[in-house]
This record gives C-alpha cells, sequence and structure tokens, in this order.
C-alpha cells in the first residue's frame, strides 16, 4: 500500500502533480483506468491504473502508460507555462479530449488516443483563449450532447462557460474562441 508521504504519480523528470483526473477508456476490447496528471512544469502524464489501484510499486513510482504531453513555452520569455487546471472528458469513439489550463495561454484541448503508443495527438491541439489565469476546469455533462458544457474558473476574469459542442466545431473547422 501506498503510505501517506509516498508519491505513485509523479514525474522523474521533477515535476509537482498539481492535478488528477481519472477516466475509463476501452482498448481492444476491455475497459481501462487512466490517471491524468497535470504538472505545475507544464507536462500531463498519463498512468494506465486499471491493474493497479490497490497496489503500489516498489520505489512507489508507475512508469506512465504514454508519453507525456508538454505545453508549449511562453512566448513571453519562452520560461514553462505552468498547468493549473485538467478536465478529462471521454468520446464515443473511444478517444478523450483533455482540456489543460496553461498559465499565460488559456486552454488546450488534445485529443488522447488510448490504443496508441503515443497517446497524445498534439499535431490536433485547439487552444481556446481566456482573459485570465485558468485555475479551474469541470465538465457538464448533459443527456443533450447539445447542453454539454465545460466550465473555466478563470482567475481574477471570473468564471466562464463553454459549449463542449461549439468547441469541438470550431476545432475541427481550424477557427479559434
Amino acid at each position: 500500500m501506498i503510505g501517506p508521504m509516498q508519491a505513485a504519480l509523479c514525474s522523474t523528470q521533477g515535476g509537482a502533480a498539481f492535478r488528477v483526473e481519472t477516466v475509463v477508456l476501452p482498448v481492444n476490447g476491455q475497459q481501462r483506468t487512466y490517471a491524468f496528471v497535470a504538472e505545475f512544469k507544464g507536462r500531463v502524464e498519463v498512468f494506465d491504473l486499471t491493474e493497479m489501484l490497490y497496489t503500489a510499486p516498489a520505489g512507489g513510482h508507475w512508469v506512465p502508460s504514454h508519453p507525456a504531453w508538454v505545453a508549449p513555452p511562453s512566448g513571453f520569455d519562452a520560461l514553462d507555462n505552468n498547468i493549473r487546471a485538467i478536465a478529462v472528458d471521454p468520446l464515443s469513439d473511444g478517444k478523450a479530449m483533455v482540456y489543460v489550463g496553461v498559465s499565460r495561454v488559456g486552454i488546450m484541448s488534445i485529443p488522447f488516443d488510448p490504443s496508441s503508443t503515443t497517446g497524445f495527438m498534439d499535431s490536433e491541439r485547439h487552444l481556446i483563449k481566456t482573459s485570465g489565469e485558468v485555475w479551474g476546469l469541470s465538465i457538464r455533462d448533459h443527456p443533450n450532447p447539445a447542453r454539454r458544457t465545460l466550465l473555466c474558473s478563470d482567475g481574477y476574469a471570473g468564471h466562464r462557460i463553454y459549449s463542449l459542442g461549439l468547441i469541438e466545431h470550431q476545432a475541427a473547422s481550424g477557427t479559434g474562441l
């Protein structure tokens, strides 16, 4: 078992895990549980927890199941952009859309394919510009897909609600929000 001071889901690259989201996705006909760990230093790492829900590996660290997604460096000073928020939305095709609150940038939406060795499809990422610093993200589910929303705590700029249908449409068409 993991002791209260042991870190099981953390990077071997010296990051600071800031937020975690879990989601169940189908891979080759089997349901797999993934943890998406957002690190303050600008990375999102993915861990397959399916077989490890109640045990800790020797040394207290699990190896990520897919390569990490790394936020682009700041255009202002070329430093790492911090990540303070993450929300993961399972899609009907077995993939997931990962929404990441990136400091000084906004919200990045990055498709994730668990059956791919690369996982994150960075070439298909989409930026949602926000007025403030994204501190929190949450998906509001609804039986009517047109009414599903992404809730954003945008720091001093207040709270925002984005239509997930509009985000997906604009990402597919290459236009920004």
